[in-house]
């Protein structure tokens, strides 16, 4: 988590050359978890393969997803 969340831009975190930055899903219930869990520790095992991720956003698709 940051803060302030999210973090504004041209904060110096962007440029990090070992941090990697993701959204994070509030409020998950029930059965929710465990897959959601899988999907991140698959896309981990991706990007430290440096393979190409199954799940992207683009970045001017940022301001309309959660």
């Amino acid at each position: 988590m940051t803060d302030p969340e999210p973090l504004p831009s041209g904060s110096p975190v962007y440029d990090l050359p070992n941090v990697f930055l993701a959204s994070r899903i509030a409020g998950a219930l029930g059965k929710k978890p465990e897959p959601l869990g899988r999907t991140v520790v698959t896309e981990l095992a991706l990007l430290n393969a440096g393979m190409p991720l199954a799940h992207t956003a683009a970045k001017v698709d940022l301001d309309i997803r959660a």
